[in-house]
């Protein structure tokens, strides 16, 4: 990777229900909270087949690692789109907002785009400038943008629609977008470009990124941090990292471990099971792999600022 200059921490991530005495959450912090748990959740509750149908999506079959950190990618750029005139829409936010940024308002304030649209349509290029390109699938790109565009529940189509370039700003705005992109990557270990990533896996990660966003987005969680930044990126990630299980149990999130019990003892049947039983009983559990299922209880949603 090259040198890019570093994300600009005034550009905000999360404000809504923080501690009004102090900055709102800086972007890149809950960008990199998101890889963090991205990670995690890939580590302990995804299951191998999942895991395995992932990477064989993004053809990196076999190679688990670099299908996981393409995972965690995802999630690092989940709100890319945020650096945008999306940091106007709150007073509070904006008020903290470098001099160099804020000198646009009038202009990205014109037009209005749904973060996540702004992301989707800004994320491929973004990544073209670092230098993350697929060798193989055009698409592969355009895929993980959806992704990124896909994390509030609805997927949009890149190459549809668009975004007015005045809510995305100028150069100064587009160097951001670069800088936090570059912080993430390099956090993440600079993860190659797959050669394809194919619909279903990228569902699926999608499904990753909604979790982990939630997850790192509840209030208390942020006013712990925002209270308490650490001065490096590096040093953030890795508390990112060390919290990621504890929240996961403190959500109530957990995945459900059945007792298992022979045939008679778990329908009250005596004797044997017949042959479609059996075949139920040998023959599924090999063709399905381990399943997980994930127990999420009402909780009080994070806001979407």
């Amino acid at each position: 990777m090259g040198e890019w200059e570093a994300p600009d921490e005034s550009v905000w991530g999360k404000s809504r229900g923080l501690d009004p005495g102090l900055p709102p959450y800086p972007l890149i912090r809950h960008l990199l909270d998101a890889a963090a748990m991205a990670l995690h959740l890939w580590d302990v509750f995804l299951s191998e087949s999942q895991r395995a149908r992932i990477a064989e999506g993004m053809g990196l079959a076999g190679r688990l690692e670099r299908a996981r950190a393409v995972v965690g990618l995802c999630a690092g750029l989940h709100d890319i789109g945020k650096v945008s005139g999306f940091q106007f829409c709150s007073p509070r936010g904006s008020e903290y907002l470098s001099a160099r940024l804020a000198g646009e308002r009038a202009g990205m304030s014109v037009g209005r785009s749904g973060h996540d649209v702004a992301g989707l349509h800004s994320v491929v290029g973004v990544l073209a400038e670092l230098g993350f390109t697929a060798e193989g699938d055009l698409r592969a790109a355009e895929r993980l943008a959806e992704a990124v565009g896909g994390h509030h529940g609805r997927f949009h189509r890149a190459g549809e629609g668009g975004v007015d370039p005045a809510f995305l700003g100028g150069d100064v705005w587009a160097r951001q977008r670069v800088a936090h992109a570059a912080g993430v990557l390099g956090l993440l270990g600079a993860p190659a470009a797959p050669g394809r990533f194919k619909a279903p896996a990228a569902v699926l990660v999608t499904g990753v990124v909604i979790l982990a966003d939630w997850l790192v987005s509840q209030e208390d969680y942020l006013r712990e941090r925002q209270r308490a930044l650490e001065p490096m990126l590096a040093d953030h990630f890795r508390r990112s990292q060390r919290d990621a299980p504890h929240l996961v149990a403190g959500a109530g999130l957990g995945r459900v471990r059945l007792q298992r019990k022979d045939f008679a003892g778990a329908y009250g049947i005596a004797g044997q099971p017949n042959p479609l039983q059996r075949s139920v009983m040998e023959e599924l559990p090999r063709a399905v792999g381990e399943g997980v299922w994930w127990y999420l209880p009402g909780h009080r949603r994070a806001g979407g600022r």
